[in-house]
């Protein structure tokens, strides 16, 4: 079954956002959440929802001027009607986008690179990672800028798709994903910010393919990334 998103929702909020997602979470499809937040000072302590599923921490990546993105999974979850919630260690504004993607039974992180360079200009890129060689793989992509520094493309040639923007006050959020075929070569994604200044970028990969390397899924915690 060929990797597809299903469904992708952006909210926001002043402390903990919350995300009720449009339709029934299919079982056994793969749930990520991307949060941005514009102070450091506050960061991601869990993501739960509605349906007990574990979530875990993927990565992170903070720019010099505030900005922070995070990514969570949640690995072959249950099904149903979903929401899911993202509680902070402190009350800033906050941008956070849930998505669904089927075709992902059994998926795991591919890949080690994928945090910012967190540049001060205009021109932003990720770090690579390396798709699975054997087997489609995913790239998602999460940026979070300060108020008046939204990342207006992602200009990496095949272009990622877009999801869903949003604003929350200081906070600025813009997610977007590629789907690739097998290719054992490195990705980035790269994007252009309409005002100079840093941001922060993060990009994961992940593959429906068992990568034996990696060993079994961690538990569900803020200390163990995947």
């Amino acid at each position: 079954m060929p990797i597809a998103l299903a469904q992708e929702k952006s909210v926001g909020a002043s402390g903990n956002p919350v995300c009720a997602m449009a339709s029934s979470v299919t079982a056994g499809s793969l749930l990520v959440a991307l949060i941005a937040v514009k102070s450091t000072s506050s960061s991601v302590v869990s993501i739960a929802d509605t349906l007990s599923n574990r979530w875990v921490i993927s990565g992170n990546s903070y720019s010099a001027s505030n900005e922070l993105s995070e990514l969570w999974i949640a690995f072959s979850p249950s099904g149903g009607a979903n929401t899911v919630t993202a509680t902070m260690s402190l009350v800033r504004d906050t941008c956070m986008n849930v998505s669904e993607w089927t075709g992902m039974a059994g998926a795991q992180r591919i890949g080690n690179g994928g945090q910012s360079d967190n540049p001060s200009g205009t021109a932003h890129q990720s770090g690579p990672e390396t798709p699975y060689p054997n087997g489609e793989s995913l790239l998602i992509a999460c940026i979070s800028a300060g108020s008046g520094m939204l990342p207006v493309t992602l200009n990496t040639a095949p272009k990622f798709t877009a999801l869903t923007d949003f604003t929350q006050t200081t906070s600025v959020f813009r997610g977007a994903y590629r789907i690739v075929q097998p290719n054992p070569v490195a990705e980035q994604a790269a994007w252009t910010a309409s005002v100079a200044g840093a941001s922060a970028g993060i990009l994961r990969c992940f593959a429906a393919l068992r990568n034996p390397a990696r060993g079994p899924n961690p538990p569900a915690g803020k200390g163990a990334t995947w």
